[in-house]
């Protein structure tokens, strides 16, 4: 099967040591400087893993990984460094990277390590969450309506997790927050989390299940 990859390359320094286009065999490499450019390939494409090279601290790739990281599940993060940072390693890392590697190594260590991370079944199938008429597959953030399956985004998923197994019980903001966001540097606004919980209403339309606010305390799930 024919993998998918994204390079985003933000200097020569890295990316001179070996050639990404013949990182990995079988696969289709697509190599831009641009993030806005891998943000479009990632959106519009499944895509099977992710290669950052980086050369310095940048806001930018961190906030990008930890977009990616929230949106798929199945999209695996390499950083590929240029210097040997325990602090980049540990930013990376607790974004949402599955792996950091610093120079120097071989573009057989590479391909080694990503063909690894391609073949890992990070995430395996478990018990069924059930909300009235909806169910959902945490593992994989499916949630099917019926016969109608719609992908989740990850933290989608987490939240509308949390939610079914609490159902019938009121759920505070900040408990919800602490749960899903816990081990976060950067935790989220109250209305951040509102945002989320608009969206999951709208996805569980016609299912029977109700989320409902509680004003000025947090939520309920309720069928």
């Amino acid at each position: 099967m024919i993998k998918k990859i994204v390079a985003l390359v933000q200097s020569d320094v890295v990316s001179t040591k070996y050639h990404t286009n013949q990182v990995l065999s079988a696969s289709v490499c697509h190599t831009t400087k641009s993030i806005s450019v891998a943000h479009r390939l990632i959106e519009s494409n499944h895509i099977d893993l992710l290669i950052i090279e980086t050369s310095e601290q940048s806001d930018l790739l961190y906030d990008f990984v930890s977009y990616v990281a929230d949106i798929s599940y199945t999209t695996k993060i390499v950083i590929v460094a240029e210097h040997n940072s325990h602090q980049l390693q540990e930013t990376y890392l607790s974004s949402g990277a599955d792996l950091y590697l610093s120079l120097p190594f071989s573009r057989r260590s590479l391909e080694l390590y990503c063909n690894k991370l391609l073949n890992l079944n990070k995430y395996r199938a478990g018990t069924l969450l059930h909300l009235a008429e909806a169910s959902l597959q945490p593992e994989t953030a499916h949630l099917c309506i019926g016969s109608h399956q719609q992908q989740l985004r990850k933290r989608e998923a987490e939240i509308l997790a949390f939610f079914f197994r609490h159902k019938n019980q009121i759920i505070t903001r900040g408990k919800l927050i602490d749960s899903i966001w816990g081990f976060c540097e950067e935790l989220p606004s109250f209305t951040t989390v509102d945002v989320y919980v608009r969206r999951l209403r709208m996805q569980l339309r016609n299912s029977g299940a109700i989320l409902q606010t509680i004003r000025g305390i947090g939520y309920i799930a309720k069928e």
